[in-house]
Parts: structure tokens; C-alpha cells; sequence
């Protein structure tokens, strides 16, 4: 059984950010782990089809945590796989919550691009609109117990699953690393083509 599963939904119209995202898994110290890629069937992509992507990939997951990767985001460091096992350790964790980079810090007006922010991030809470779906991590059981949040026919299903996985976590880590970036200078794509996004240069 793998460790991590990372779940990326593939935009029909962004090529290069999947293979850069690819290219982030691949390039991970510690390979413990599964990249399921999940391509709507319904083209041109649609953020609110796409979403049950990650409900139906449940008979396809075979690692004992899940995380959400789209794939105009990357794994920010090399390392992740290796830190995310360091920060669980031998504990029986239900959910990690962790932060992204939304943005390049230089091009984003307001605050440092991260996501949660700090003053979010101090208070310890899942609230929509400050947390993003791939800022959790959750074991297999909790995944299934929350997974049907993703069949909603709305925009913000991933901050309803991260909520309901929550709910059901009864040993919760909020790790202060910021493990995740967007590939995007503007941080939040909003499941736009790749040459409508202004790409970051290079994984840090």
C-alpha cells in the first residue's frame, strides 16, 4: 500500500502545466506514493463537472492518505513525501492540513500568496473563501466518509469535503509547511486554459 495518493483532475487545455505538475511527483525523494490522473469526460473542461472525478476515483485509490493536486499546481519541494511522513510520524492521524503558495509573493498585491494566510492559519479554522482543496490530507477512511461532498454542483464542494473530513478527524496536524504551489503568477486559475495563465518560471 502506497503512503500518499495524490489525486490530479486534468485540464483538457493545459499540456504543460500537467506535465509540470507530473514532473513534481516524479521528482520526489521518496516515491512512496500513486498519481491517479482524472480526465473529465465532459470537454471543454468544466470545474463543476470535473469535481466528481474525485468521488469516482474511489475504487482506483490505494495509498493510506489522499491529497487533492490539480494539475496547474505542483508539489513545491522535492521533499514533500519525505516531510509529510517525518511530520505524521508514528501517530494515528486522520487529516493534515497545510498550507500553498497561491501566487508568486511579488506579483500578489495583498498579503504573501499563502494560503491559509497567517492570521486564518492562527485561528485554526476550515473557512471558505482562506483554504483551498489540496490543503488537506486525509487518511483513506476519512476520504471515504467525505468524498460525497465532491458530488455537489457547485464551485466550493472541495471546501465542503475538507470541512466534512474535519468534522469526522478525531487527530488533526495543522503542519506549517507550505507544500504545495500554483503553477499560475496569479494563484487562484479558476479552471482556465494554460495560455490564458501566466506561468511561473521554474519549481523553487
Amino acid at each position: 500500500m502506497p503512503f500518499l495518493t495524490l489525486l490530479t483532475r486534468v485540464h483538457p487545455a493545459r499540456p504543460k502545466c500537467l506535465t509540470r505538475c507530473i514532473e513534481s511527483v516524479k521528482a520526489q525523494t521518496d516515491q512512496d506514493l500513486q498519481h491517479l490522473l482524472l480526465r473529465p469526460a465532459v470537454e471543454p473542461h468544466d470545474v463543476i463537472k470535473v469535481g466528481p472525478l474525485i468521488y469516482y476515483a474511489a475504487n482506483l485509490i490505494e495509498g493510506r492518505y489522499i491529497v487533492q493536486l490539480p494539475d496547474d499546481d505542483r508539489l513545491r519541494s522535492p521533499n514533500f513525501v519525505r516531510d509529510l511522513k517525518a511530520a505524521i510520524g508514528a501517530e494515528d492521524v486522520d487529516m493534515v492540513i497545510f498550507r500553498m503558495e497561491l501566487g508568486d509573493p511579488a506579483h500578489v498585491v495583498t498579503g504573501t500568496g499563502i494560503c491559509p494566510p497567517d492570521d486564518k492559519w492562527r485561528e485554526r479554522k476550515i473557512e471558505p473563501g482562506f483554504i483551498a482543496g489540496q490543503n488537506g490530507i486525509v487518511r483513506r477512511e476519512i476520504y471515504d466518509g467525505a468524498r460525497h461532498e465532491w458530488l455537489r454542483p457547485d464551485y466550493g464542494a472541495d471546501f465542503y469535503y475538507l470541512q466534512t473530513a474535519f468534522r469526522l478527524s478525531k487527530k488533526v496536524i495543522w503542519w506549517d509547511y507550505v507544500g504545495i504551489e500554483s503553477q499560475g503568477i496569479e494563484g487562484n486559475n479558476s479552471g482556465k486554459a494554460e495560455d490564458l495563465i501566466e506561468l511561473k518560471p521554474r519549481m523553487k
